[in-house]
């Protein structure tokens, strides 16, 4: 399956492998980092995605390739599917990736994460997302719904933020 995978019957072997589940883990880590196109690339991603929490040993990979322009869009939403495992490598993408992109993507894994207010990470996230809103250059890029939107996320706590903030902010 992954060499078909590899060769672009993606859209049938992607679904296959997420449906076999973890035991599809390292070889599609393989193709997430070594897949002839960044399509292959793409459905690697998306397939862990599928398998969701059970692809955690994808999370490193899965923030590598966040960074690409091509991958990050998938790399991000297979991380919010992995869920609460992938929090403290997102948390570490919004502290330090060098590309607005990344660490907008990283806020929508964030956001995506269901039941994320559950967490004990949430008074870090909103933290960061906090300091995130003053930096002009990220707003600029970014606009503010995306800040809104991880803020309401993380429940109560992120929905005082998200007021003090605005009420700051005026």
């Amino acid at each position: 399956l992954l060499a078909a995978m590899d060769e672009g019957l993606s859209s049938a072997s992607s679904s296959a492998l997420a449906n076999i589940g973890s035991y599809a883990v390292p070889g599609l880590i393989d193709l997430l980092g070594n897949g002839k196109t960044i399509g292959v690339r793409q459905d690697a991603a998306r397939a862990f995605g599928v398998i969701g929490q059970w692809a955690e040993a994808a999370i490193p990979a899965l923030l590598e390739t966040m960074r690409e322009e091509e991958m990050s869009s998938a790399s991000s939403a297979a991380l919010a599917h992995i869920g609460h495992q992938a929090i403290p490598g997102l948390i570490a993408c919004l502290r330090d990736a060098d590309e607005p992109r990344t660490r907008i993507q990283a806020m929508e894994a964030l956001a995506g994460i269901y039941r994320i207010a559950s967490s004990s990470h949430v008074e870090e996230i909103i933290s960061v997302v906090s300091s995130m809103m003053s930096e002009e250059g990220l707003k600029a890029y970014a606009g503010k719904d995306i800040f809104s939107k991880t803020l309401v996320s993380m429940g109560p706590d992120g929905i005082s933020a998200m007021e003090r903030l605005s009420e700051e902010n005026e």
